[in-house]
């Protein structure tokens, strides 16, 4: 399972895609502050904060039925 790391950046949005070991260690490193309530869709007023979502990316397949 991947984690999925949502920040905001000077306007941009940015997502980071990290093992548990990997984002593990980056919040060690760093003072993350993630949002554990999100009321605003629009990251510019996020601020510093960041949004974990722990899952997978699924791409949808086409199913023909004759």
């Amino acid at each position: 399972m991947k984690y999925y790391v949502i920040e905001n950046s000077d306007g941009d949005t940015f997502v980071t895609e990290y093992t548990k070991d990997e984002l593990q260690q980056r919040m060690d490193e760093e003072d993350m502050i993630c949002l554990d309530n999100v009321n605003v869709g629009e990251t510019n007023y996020w601020g510093e904060s960041c949004l974990i979502v722990k899952g997978e990316i699924v791409i949808p397949k086409i199913k023909l039925s004759l």
